[in-house]
């Protein structure tokens, strides 16, 4: 069966669309399986909510087994997963803090960033910490037109410079993959990161900027307790708005190298329009 093609979106999109309810990821039935595929698929992003809670970390771990195996972060425990809790005060990382995280892909500053990423709610804030999303196609699409002589800077090897903490990568910001689909590796200089685009791609990569930072491009959800945020990284930017201080949330960060058994079937990046 060919691998359906991710659609674009912006604000009016109902991310609720995308959510699967089950019971947990270790009892995920191959309708569930099935389910999960094809949202992902189609908008890059599929939301579990699950209802069990008993073993929530092991129910996170337990998608090692459709997805492959964990990519590495310098802040990650044995199983891979990293702790995303301003109460933990990593200096350094923006997303251990109550801050808005400007939208991104992880990974930027590697040379090998992950192609799949997961985020499970631990404990959600009453008010703000809404995770927001937008469409690495929607912003191609867009910018191939109205900057058709500039876009192909991004390609360029490079293009863009990410440094964190000791981390760097001077890599492209597009990535035409073998199969002939793109993949996006994007970043902003957002007080953890420092990012220095290439005097040719300045003027693309500023305009990319701009639109991810466009409300009417991203689209802003809640995620409940034990929901389970699942991304193609190659595809899909996203971050967070800020929250108060005094309110506790917690958030686990599990990403992939899509080896699992479950990719064969993703589809991962985009076709230009």
């Amino acid at each position: 069966m060919p691998i359906s093609e991710h659609q674009g979106f912006h604000a009016d999109f109902d991310a609720s669309k995308q959510i699967i309810n089950i019971k947990n990821i270790r009892s995920l039935s191959e309708q569930n399986q099935q389910s999960l595929v094809d949202r992902f698929n189609e908008f890059g992003f599929v939301i579990l909510r699950c209802e069990d809670a008993a073993e929530s970390r092991a129910d996170l771990c337990a998608l090692k087994n459709l997805l492959g195996e964990s990519t590495p972060h310098p802040r990650a425990d044995q199983d891979g997963i990293v702790s995303i809790d301003p109460s933990d005060q990593a200096i350094g990382f923006i997303g251990a803090s109550n801050s808005e995280h400007l939208l991104h892909t992880d990974g930027a500053y590697s040379d090998k960033p992950e192609k799949i990423i997961s985020l499970q709610c631990v404990f959600a804030t009453k008010t703000g910490g809404d995770t927001i999303l937008a469409s690495a196609k929607s912003a191609f699409t867009s910018l191939s037109s109205s900057l058709p002589r500039d876009i192909h800077t991004l390609f360029d090897g490079d293009a863009l410079l990410v440094e964190r903490k000791g981390q760097s990568s001077r890599n492209s910001v597009f990535r035409l993959n073998a199969d002939g689909r793109i993949a996006l590796k994007f970043r902003m200089s957002d007080g953890s990161a420092s990012v220095t685009p290439s005097a040719a791609a300045q003027i693309a990569y500023l305009a990319f900027c701009a639109f991810f930072e466009n409300r009417k491009h991203q689209i802003q959800f809640r995620l409940e307790q034990q929901d389970i945020l699942i991304a193609d990284n190659t595809a899909i930017v996203h971050g967070r708005t800020a929250f108060p201080s005094d309110e506790k949330r917690t958030r686990r960060r599990l990403n992939f190298d899509a080896s699992g058994p479950l990719c064969a079937n993703l589809s991962l990046g985009f076709v230009a329009p």
